[in-house]
């Protein structure tokens, strides 16, 4: 009879993720709507960013701004004044799969559906150029992304970085 009262880790693990996404949305919506939220509103409207029919992918990095624009792009679909599909996608560049774990993690902790896709991004450019491989590496970080945009059948490239 106690056994059937017992909570089981997966039990607590889906309450506690369920409640740290919750307060993430709610904060989009009360104490960051009018520093965050609204400017995000804005900007999509004074520049039409969003058309109907869209099908953007939001790159995500893991950093603070990509899971901050996931955040704020999941609040705009439930909105629904505009008709457009979104996908959260994520390339591994060469990651060691402790730091893909904890990515992943997060990323179910925030309640974001993001595919995540191998590139070997990172042993190309060390070998390409040993010296400077970041200036490679970054340039070819964006063509890995724009063609698996392409490849979804996507026609936007939404990414999130340098907020502050």
């Amino acid at each position: 009879m106690i056994m059937e009262n017992l909570i089981t880790n997966k039990e607590i693990d889906e309450m506690f993720f369920l409640n740290k996404k919750e307060k993430i949305e709610e904060s989009l919506r009360t104490t960051y709507r009018k520093k965050i939220w609204r400017n995000f509103v804005k900007a999509i409207k004074d520049f039409d960013l969003i058309k109907d029919g869209d099908k953007i992918a939001v790159g995500v990095s893991g950093g603070k701004d990509s899971l901050l624009l996931c955040k704020l792009f999941q609040e705009l679909k439930k909105d629904r004044s505009k008709n457009f599909e979104v996908k959260f996608i994520s390339m591994n560049p060469g990651f060691e799969a402790i730091d893909v774990y904890k990515f992943k993690e997060n990323l179910i902790e925030m309640g974001i559906d993001c595919e995540l896709f191998d590139a070997n991004v990172w042993q190309i450019a060390f070998e390409e150029s040993p010296e400077k491989p970041c200036f490679l590496c970054a340039k070819m970080r964006r063509g890995v992304l724009y063609k698996k945009v392409e490849e979804l059948g996507f026609n936007k490239l939404a990414l999130g970085h340098h907020f502050d």
